[in-house]
């Protein structure tokens, strides 16, 4: 047998006694159960699924506010104006920020950031992912009324503290949702949406500030919170917009409920048949309490249990490469680092590196469906390994017009190829690769951990680059690429090819114990049945 098409295990066909067409189960009991459109190819899909497409697209918004917001807490702090307001002026009458006022805020944005992940998990079952969305809204609103109203650096602290738990609970049901409602052809295309509007945030963000900074009242800094607002109003429509996960409402069993979200988002396909659809989300969610039963464990310890646990450690290692491969440097601190490395314009060279970043996710589009999740990983960690190594170097000679253009080059390297790798893929695989049943407490635990390292290094990186602290500079760079390699590592043994498949066929592929070095070669039972046949399928459109 070729390769490509190796088995996962003999399935086994079921006859009922009035000799109507078998039923096919996979070789773990499930019953091979897929959607009437799994066979479609992607330009079907994108014909016939624009609606759902369309609802993705919109969800996404939220992803805006989270990359400003993010920006805005770290380079804010340059402004001279900003400066005066929550500085303290020493004897020769120059105001500047206290590092302790620094650390505390980016500490607390990062660690409440890492409990409405976490919150958002438990939330997002309990109350449904648009219960969570108006849970971050109210947040966001009050975070951002406090941004604009404070005079001191406590009432700052304050607003971060809530902008913390929204930016958490926005990553989780955002890509929660998303990957819930996406067609499995294209799911991975619509969740690097999530990456796109947090990049177009951050850009945003990075223009407002230059706007200020270059304006004839540079010291006006409270304009970059202001344009907040136009990010949160737009999303409030969008929100009251959205349909509820059909997921939820399955999980629930709420059928009503389920039935009249899958009319919503897929309702105008003709012929679309609600009952065979919800049919398989049943048999996907009763497959996978059936599991979760056995266990006789709490809901949230399944995720660290058997079967589960592959697919928990699978979700965490590409979102968690995300910091290890640098990050942290280049992106929180990315004007500290150019203003070290002596770039006059360390501003203009930030937006730079974001209109890069976004070239890089458009791109990624294309490369994460064609060319698959886990290669498009593994050749990404071992670029930005290399330019990592690369810009450590150009710190470790002497500082020339020469060193400062290479650490430069290796900054636009390492952002090109993170943008088209690690950082869509981070939240693709954070969100599609746990089972839907427990899918909301998996994706707010990787992303949490996620997190937990945001906020190790919102202390540690600090101390690195500072001239009063460890003064390692862009050198830091040594250190990531040594912890990229780890996490290269971790993705090889752990993170599976996810591309295209459907959740039963994940669900298949986890419990028959593939190895994730084998997912992209191996044929599930549906693939070998016919019930995902292309062929089949083609001429529906």
């Amino acid at each position: 047998m070729e390769k490509d098409s190796k088995p996962v295990g003999e399935h086994i066909e079921h006859q009922d006694d009035k000799g109507s067409d078998p039923h096919h189960y996979t070789s773990t009991g499930a019953e091979v159960c897929e959607s009437a459109y799994a066979g479609y190819s992607r330009a079907q899909v994108l014909r016939v699924f624009w609606k759902s497409t369309l609802f993705c697209a919109l969800a996404v918004w939220a992803g805006l506010s989270d990359g400003y917001e993010y920006v805005v807490t770290v380079s804010i702090v340059s402004n001279q104006g900003f400066i005066n307001q929550f500085g303290t002026v020493d004897a020769s009458g120059t105001a500047a920020i206290p590092a302790v006022y620094m650390s505390l805020w980016g500490g607390l944005l990062a660690s409440t950031q890492l409990i409405g992940q976490l919150v958002a998990g438990w939330l997002s079952d309990a109350t449904g992912r648009k219960g969570t969305m108006y849970t971050f809204t109210v947040f966001c609103i009050v975070g951002v009324s406090l941004e604009c109203a404070a005079t001191e650096w406590k009432l700052w602290l304050a607003a971060k503290t809530l902008m913390g738990v929204a930016l958490g609970m926005v990553q989780v049901s955002i890509t929660t949702y998303v990957s819930e409602v996406a067609p499995a052809q294209i799911r991975g295309a619509l969740l690097s949406g999530y990456s796109l509007a947090f990049a177009l945030g951050q850009f945003a963000s990075a223009i407002a500030l230059q706007i200020i900074q270059t304006s004839a009242q540079p010291l006006k800094w409270r304009r970059a919170v202001y344009s907040q607002w136009v990010f949160i109003g737009i999303w409030m429509i969008i929100m009251v917009i959205l349909p509820e996960s059909p997921w939820y409402w399955a999980g629930k069993q709420n059928v009503a409920q389920a039935k009249a979200s899958l009319r919503r988002l897929y309702g105008n396909i003709p012929g679309y048949d609600v009952d065979r659809e919800y049919a398989v989300m049943e048999k996907e969610i009763a497959h996978s309490k059936a599991i979760h039963a056995e266990g006789k464990l709490p809901r949230f310890a399944e995720i660290f249990k058997g079967v589960n646990l592959r697919r928990t450690l699978a979700s965490m290692m590409p979102i968690m490469l995300q910091q290890l491969c640098g990050v942290p440097i280049f992106f929180s601190y990315l004007t500290y680092l150019f203003q070290m490395a002596g770039i006059k314009d360390p501003f203009q060279s930030t937006v730079i590196m974001y209109v890069i970043l976004l070239v890089g996710i458009t791109i990624s589009f294309w490369t994460t469906e064609l060319v698959g999740r886990r290669p498009v990983l593994l050749w990404g960690c071992v670029l930005m390994v290399l330019a990592n190594i690369g810009l450590g170097i150009t710190g470790s000679v002497k500082t020339t017009d020469g060193a400062l253009r290479g650490s430069l080059a290796m900054s636009c390297i390492w952002v090109f190829v993170y943008s088209m790798s690690a950082a869509p893929l981070g939240w693709i695989s954070a969100a599609e690769t746990a089972t839907p049943y427990l899918k909301s407490l998996t994706t707010g635990f990787a992303i949490g951990c996620y997190s937990a390292l945001n906020l190790i290094f919102q202390f540690c990186v600090p101390l690195m680059l500072a001239k009063d602290g460890a003064d390692w500079g862009v050198k830091a760079a040594y250190l990531f690429a040594g912890l990229a390699i780890l996490g290269g590592i971790g993705i090889y043994f752990l993170t599976p090819e996810t591309a295209g498949r459907t959740y039963s066929e994940l669900d298949e592929l986890f419990e028959s114990g593939i190895s994730p070095r084998k997912f992209a070669q191996t044929k599930t039972s549906a693939q070998m049945t016919g019930t995902k046949d292309s062929e089949r399928v083609s001429s529906v459109v």
